[in-house]
């Protein structure tokens, strides 16, 4: 091959494939040469360097004549894929000669991926609605003029639909048990709704340790407070209070501990619940046995919590739980 300075790169080669053909690789193919900068001169030279759009060209070109070349074996090929049962493999190769955009590998291709998913859905339990209706979803989509596969999709979707307000009525039924073991009171000048479990006290005249639900009219979202109350003839001067859960000590938080006295004495604490004191209540509903100290200026006090006391809180938590998810 020889190289000449004007319309043509080599003997055998017009100027318009020349330029198409010299970058990426191709004058060593028609020139002899690795380096366009030496491949021919003048013009040439220039166009070498600056020629990606056209090789990019070329090289489409030369795909779609190798396809065309090619046809006959590469649909043959897909077709035993098919026939083998082989439907991922005849997929992916199918799609490599999309570029072709060829009537014949399109339909192969939509005949591989109908089998494949009809493959996949033998395969797919029949209460997993979603992906029933996923996989007619597809198959409606490669054959929108196939009605049963239309047919199908909207009956698994409505399946769906139908299976998700079953669930939202049982969660509802749920809901409303779990807060019928509550009592409601009410405060209207601050618009907020305070929920107890029906067996926690009612007023201070009464040993307890409990929590219960404050609920905002206006935002609507739940918290938790804790309320410790001591009712004795003699004065215990609170200052704080620990809980043992199967021996295991937890100091209860500081808090501002109210007093009052009639023939009687009550002494109590009614603060918002941190995380801490979360950790502690669940410490408690966990635990086989379960005892409160309060601790007073000079003396100390130790009360069981009972199995009654731990059913309260933890209704009063899975109201909390269901109140903080609406």
């Amino acid at each position: 091959m020889r190289r000449t300075e004007g319309g043509r790169c080599c003997a055998a080669h017009p100027k318009e494939t020349w330029l198409a053909l010299s970058a990426g690789g191709h004058c060593r193919r028609l020139c002899g040469s690795d380096d366009p900068r030496q491949c021919c001169g003048g013009l040439q030279r220039r166009a070498c360097s600056d020629s990606r759009v056209q090789a990019d060209r070329c090289h489409i070109a030369k795909r779609h004549a190798d396809f065309r070349a090619q046809k006959r074996q590469i649909l043959e090929q897909i077709r035993t894929k098919i026939e083998a049962a082989d439907f991922a493999a005849a997929v992916k190769q199918a799609q490599r000669y999309t570029f072709a955009n060829d009537k014949d590998v399109h339909q192969l291709l939509a005949e591989a991926r109908e089998k494949e998913l009809l493959a996949q859905l033998a395969t797919v339990a029949g209460n997993d609605l979603a992906k029933r209706s996923e996989i007619f979803r597809e198959l409606n989509a490669l054959k929108p003029a196939d009605q049963q596969y239309l047919q199908q999709h909207q009956h698994y979707l409505s399946e769906i639909q139908k299976e998700q307000k079953r669930e939202l009525a049982k969660q509802e039924q749920a809901r409303q048990a779990t807060l019928a073991k509550l009592r409601r009171k009410r405060d209207k000048l601050e618009h907020v709704t305070f929920y107890y479990d029906r067996s926690s006290p009612e007023y201070t005249n009464a040993n307890g340790f409990f929590c219960y639900i404050g609920k905002n009219d206006s935002s609507g979202q739940p918290w938790l407070r804790l309320r410790v109350q001591y009712y004795a003839d003699d004065w215990l001067f609170i200052e704080g209070f620990s809980v043992y859960a199967d021996g295991r000590k937890i100091d209860g938080r500081l808090a501002r501990w109210e007093r009052d006295h009639d023939t009687d004495i009550w002494e109590w604490m009614d603060e918002q619940m941190t995380p801490s004191d979360i950790q502690m209540i669940k410490a408690i509903v966990a635990s086989k046995e379960a005892t409160l100290r309060l601790s007073g200026r000079q003396y100390r006090k130790d009360v069981p919590i009972t199995a009654k006391q731990k059913q309260a809180m933890r209704n009063v938590l899975d109201a909390y739980k269901l109140m903080a998810r609406t």
